[in-house]
């Protein structure tokens, strides 16, 4: 054989063990990787694997989130994602991630968590689970209404439903209902409605004179949360007068520079930078610093899913007390809420009825949810622990 022919045998075979362990390794690595929620490169959660059933297999249901799940968990995806965002960055500067939209005047959207598939009205086509959302919303309302405690309710617009305008016109061709925009109508009617706050007609309001949302993130900014932290106030003064807002004249406004999540996601490391306005409360009564609440890690609340410990802060001089379960959107809020009230807990969603013992030992006033639209119907999962209390309650009273 010659010289040249073993070359060439060389280089077939060094061809063959690399297109090998390009297609090998991935599912390798999937294998015996620790599995993962959330993709810090993209700043999203990731697809659950499906649980399989021969009827989603027939509605090809299955086969398709069986798909999302493996384009989702395939071995080294951060490091590929992280890899494409480079070279796409610096030859094309186009996006790398399949979830972001490009709006317009710069404006970008984030297709995550079902977000899109709301606002084109995926979701309602089932009115019976719908109607179990009102049905939740009245009995945590009530259960918390056994402690003392006064329930509210803020599920916060998607960006896509606060300017649909911004949207590519072949996206904002086919909106429909959202889950949240059926929801208001089936309790508008009912008197749980008082425990809802319409952020929705607030933001729409104030877009007019200001912008609400980041250009290039998913979140509300600074001044989109002060308005519906206002909103919160008004609704609540209703039973509570003396909870006093902060007032604008007492805010100080600054500019800044924003590179937010989808930014990021869309692989743009060097533009797509914005400016956006910092509210700064003038003579703050609360604290800088949030203390984390230590003694929580003893719950059954967190025993059953630790995640991130309670923090508190508050106003001293101020009299009622208030428990706060957020996502990232409520993050905007804190500083604001924690001038109007005396003691105001902080916390991620947990088992609410696991968290009895602490709410009868912490004796909030108020108990506020704040969630984003595409994921607020899971705070209203009708718990059957709490219906039977308030059966066993109800029979009490009668006898």
């Amino acid at each position: 054989m010659t010289s040249e022919n073993k070359r060439l045998l060389l280089h077939s075979k060094l061809l063959a063990v690399s297109f090998f362990l390009v297609i090998a390794v991935p599912p390798l690595v999937s294998l015996i990787g620790e599995p993962k929620n959330v993709s810090i490169q993209e700043n999203r959660r990731l697809a659950q694997k499906p649980s399989f059933s021969f009827q989603s297999l027939l509605s090809t249901a299955y086969q398709q989130k069986l798909s999302e799940y493996y384009s989702d968990h395939f071995g080294l995806r951060e490091n590929v994602l992280k890899g494409a965002r480079m070279y796409r960055d610096f030859f094309y500067q186009k996006a790398v991630s399949r979830h972001v939209v490009f709006g317009k005047q710069e404006f970008l959207f984030f297709n995550a968590d079902g977000s899109l598939r709301d606002f084109t009205g995926d979701f309602t086509n089932n009115p019976d689970q719908l109607g179990l959302l009102v049905e939740g919303l009245e009995l945590k309302q009530q259960w918390l209404s056994t402690l003392g405690i006064h329930y509210l309710l803020v599920p916060v617009p998607g960006k896509m439903s606060i300017y649909p305008e911004m949207l590519p016109n072949r996206i904002r061709q086919v909106a429909g209902q959202t889950r949240l925009a059926v929801f208001r109508n089936l309790i508008k009617e009912k008197p749980a409605r008082g425990h809802v706050v319409n952020a929705l007609d607030t933001l729409q309001k104030a877009k007019l004179d200001k912008q609400v949302y980041f250009k290039t993130d998913t979140h509300w900014n600074e001044d989109g949360a002060y308005e519906v932290y206002r909103s919160v106030v008004d609704l609540l003064k209703h039973q509570f007068p003396e909870i006093k807002p902060v007032e604008a004249s007492s805010i100080r406004r600054k500019l800044r520079k924003k590179k937010g999540d989808i930014a990021l996601a869309a692989g743009f490391g060097n533009q797509y930078h914005e400016s956006s306005t910092a509210l700064e409360i003038r003579n703050r009564c609360a604290q800088p610093e949030y203390t984390q609440l230590e003694s929580f890690a003893q719950t059954a609340a967190f025993k059953i899913k630790p995640k991130a410990l309670p923090t508190i802060n508050g106003c001293p001089g101020k009299r009622r007390k208030a428990l706060v379960v957020h996502d990232s959107f409520g993050a905007y809020m804190k500083s604001f809420l924690s001038e109007s009230f005396k003691e105001v807990i902080f916390m991620p969603s947990y088992d609410v009825y696991a968290m009895k013992a602490f709410l009868e030992e912490f004796q909030p006033d108020i108990y506020i949810d704040i969630r984003v639209d595409r994921r607020f119907h899971l705070l209203l999962e009708p718990d059957p622990r709490m219906a039977l209390d308030l059966k066993k309650l109800n029979n009490t009273v009668v006898d």
